[in-house]
């Protein structure tokens, strides 16, 4: 089973918090992209018919379906990073193969296991995050993360240190101060619900920056490679986000921000360059349906098709394509799937389907957005290129 998809959330034990403080995204990234998070030591792990049980004396970081990073252990095989199929107060499980029934020996190990970044630079809440996967587009993100309320984000083709680098997306004259990741509405300590869905290529930053709502409705943004039309496609890295400041405004701009977008007056975000290489930074829209695309919180209306399907009772999902008005259809997200049917009233936040048909093998994590009440879903386990 893949480990390269992985899914954070800040209900998990030892996560790292975000709030209204300067650095708290910083943290969140260093934690999820670069270090992982929630080392403990087991008691025992226990092989029995294929599946290793890992218990601690307490409880532990580890979700159902998300990625744990074991070391210490004898026998070696049971070291790496394992895709947790079950979870209890005090332990998890996960699949082995080739090991036979056993109690593992060794000081073992096991934390939250990061995507598998780096941070190329950092400075005083500043920091610079490049992927180390080979077929990456090498592209790196710049996180200015001095305010409160929000990071200023700017993508870059290359640095040379954290405040210099060529090939920005967008550029200065595009949007001045870069795109804006909220974090809260308000300037303070108090934890703000947030999730982040990523592989080695790229990752997408989903919170409720609203301190006081008890429901999870989250902006969501993405930086890293789309999967691109073009077979050799070496500026396919993009950056969505608003330009401006849009934390606990309530508006579709500021919290579905490249998700929630059914016209071409609303630039969802930034790719360094043209598909032929020239240009520089290009503005992109994202659009998954010719209707609004997005569910609504208004059963069948506004030009949605009812869910569950009058026809045969199911869930259609489309692939979020990145467009580039005079340059054509350049791609598509990764891992990222949106409907045109109005689910909103039936599916919620951490809800999971299971694919069937063309999703067969599947499952997709529901993801609620923002002020327009729409919902998303998120391929966790699967391979997203």
């Amino acid at each position: 089973m893949s480990t390269k998809t992985k899914l954070f959330s800040s209900t998990q034990a030892g996560a790292p918090v975000l709030n209204g403080v300067a650095g708290s995204l910083i943290g969140l990234l260093d934690a999820v992209l670069v270090n992982g998070f929630g080392s403990q030591t087991a008691t025992d792990v226990v092989v029995a018919s294929n599946v290793a049980t890992v218990t601690f004396g307490s409880s532990h970081s580890q979700i159902q379906h998300g990625v744990a990073l074991i070391s210490g252990a004898t026998p070696a095989g049971l070291n790496g990073e394992k895709r947790v199929l079950s979870v209890t107060a005090n332990s998890f499980t996960f699949a082995t193969s080739g090991i036979t029934d056993q109690t593992a020996t060794g000081t073992i190990l096991a934390k939250v296991a990061p995507a598998g970044w780096t941070k190329l630079f950092s400075g005083t809440n500043l920091a610079v995050y490049q992927r180390l996967a080979p077929e990456s587009t090498g592209m790196v993100l710049r996180v200015d993360d001095t305010n409160a309320t929000y990071a200023n984000v700017r993508g870059y083709e290359s640095m040379t240190d954290v405040s210099t680098g060529v090939g920005p997306f967008p550029t200065v004259a595009q949007v001045a101060a870069g795109r804006f990741w909220s974090k809260s509405n308000t300037a303070s300590a108090g934890a703000i619900i947030w999730k982040v869905y990523a592989d080695d290529r790229g990752f997408y930053y989903s919170c409720d920056n609203i301190l006081s709502n008890t429901s999870y409705r989250a902006q969501v943004h993405y930086f890293g490679d789309i999967n691109s039309n073009k077979s050799n496609d070496p500026y396919a890295c993009i950056l969505t986000g608003p330009p401006t400041n849009q934390a606990g405004t309530g508006t579709t701009l500021g919290e579905c921000i490249g998700f929630n977008i059914w016209d071409e007056s609303i630039i969802s975000g930034n790719i360094s360059r043209l598909s032929n290489g020239l240009g520089g930074s290009q503005p992109i829209y994202v659009y998954g349906t010719t209707t609004p695309i997005t569910s609504d919180t208004s059963g069948s209306n506004n030009g949605f098709y009812p869910y569950p399907s009058l026809v045969d009772n199911g869930l259609y999902l489309i692939k979020p394509f990145v467009y580039r008005k005079s340059n054509g259809f350049r791609g598509y997200l990764p891992g990222v799937f949106f409907t045109p049917m109005s689910c909103t009233l039936y599916l919620d936040t951490g809800d999971m389907i299971t694919g069937d048909g063309d999703f067969a093998g599947k499952n997709l994590y529901t993801q609620s957005l923002g002020q327009r009440n729409g919902v998303i879903f998120f391929d966790i386990l699967s391979d997203w290129r």
